[in-house]
């Protein structure tokens, strides 16, 4: 990481990944100050960037963020998939663009015989006190 009073450089590669939504291997990339480790925490909004990666033939945990706690866009770097959105599935692939509103639920599915890259910007308005993070 590279950090000045102005600017901060971070690679997803130097992020130590954990595994979240049950099969999706996640990075914390840039979040907001309080959250996770204060070396981290560098934004001074509510948003959050990470970067989500789906082994081919597997899906993450359908969720939904109470209404008004999340939103998330999500951008696919590499590979091709579906997006469950509710009750609808929405084919994904490189270049594309998701917004998912806040109280939507959402899963992410690789289908594809290659890992499914996306980055994921996640922004909230408020804490939902059950919530542990937005992402």
């Amino acid at each position: 990481m590279s950090k000045t009073n102005k600017w901060t450089l971070r690679k997803w590669t130097d992020c130590q990944p954990h595994v979240g939504h049950e099969n999706v291997l996640i990075h914390y990339i840039m979040e907001p100050k309080g959250m996770q480790t204060e070396e981290k925490a560098i934004l001074l909004g509510r948003w959050r960037l990470t970067r989500h990666s789906l082994q081919p033939g597997k899906k993450g945990n359908f969720h939904t963020h109470p209404d008004g706690t999340s939103e998330h866009v999500f951008y696919v770097t590499s590979g091709h998939g579906q997006l469950k959105l509710d009750d609808e599935l929405q084919d994904i692939r490189t270049g594309d663009a998701v917004h998912v509103p806040p109280g939507v639920g959402h899963q992410s599915i690789n289908n594809g015989n290659e890992w499914l890259d996306l980055l994921v910007i996640s922004s909230t308005t408020r804490r939902h006190p059950d919530e542990e993070s937005f992402s």
